[in-house]
């Protein structure tokens, strides 16, 4: 009813503020306004980055005292948290295995300083997850924490199951359901989106179409 809506928007609005999930990185902040109730596409190369940008953001929305739960999909663990560790120190993945192998009191010095970092993070590895899947573990993990989770990170879209095996049908039934989830549970949703393979000649070179 218009009255629901009315009331709810004026809620919406009166804590405008704490409904923009920044990234912490100046130059997309003062470009583009990612809030609560939305859902919205990071769409780049394979191997561009994108986990690399989603990562640093989670990180950013943790050390503000932001819940969020980021849902790996595609990468397994491992690779995760060595991303994490090289994030903090620049160093190589060949690095990181070394230090973890070779050097224990540095590497639980490093595993205490991801902790603080991104403390307010809840992983999630399950792959072959659908929509309803993440609503329940978005609604698990509040319930762990005793705190509403604003952002909610998937990587990325085609590990999303779904109903149909048509690859258009199916991320499209998947991208209403997961707008729905966002307006229901009044959280971002971040979700990263992959080209086909070789789209433009370089990964750094600008995407000019629509062509996925």
């Amino acid at each position: 009813q218009f009255d629901d809506m009315a009331s709810h928007f004026t809620n919406y609005a009166s804590n405008f503020e704490k409904n923009v999930i920044k990234m912490g990185i100046p130059g997309l902040d003062e470009n583009i306004m990612l809030c609560t109730s939305t859902l919205n596409g990071l769409l780049g190369q394979p191997g561009a980055g994108k986990t690399t940008l989603a990562i640093n953001y989670l990180r950013n929305t943790s050390l503000n005292n932001i819940p969020s739960v980021f849902l790996s999909l595609d990468m397994g663990m491992p690779i995760v948290f060595a991303k994490l560790i090289s994030k903090q120190t620049g160093m190589s993945f060949k690095q990181v295995m070394e230090v973890f192998k070779s050097d224990r009191k540095r590497a639980e010095q490093l595993v205490a300083d991801i902790k603080h970092e991104y403390k307010n993070v809840g992983f999630n590895f399950k792959s072959g997850l659908t929509v309803p899947d993440i609503k329940d573990i978005i609604k698990e993990h509040e319930k762990e924490i005793g705190q509403k989770v604003k952002l909610v990170v998937v990587d990325y879209l085609e590990c999303i199951a779904g109903p149909y095996a048509e690859p258009t049908a199916a991320t499209g039934f998947i991208a209403n359901q997961l707008k729905d989830l966002a307006n229901e549970m009044e959280v971002c949703v971040l979700l990263l989106l992959q080209t086909q393979k070789h789209s433009t000649p370089d990964i750094s070179d600008p995407l000019l179409s629509l062509k996925r």
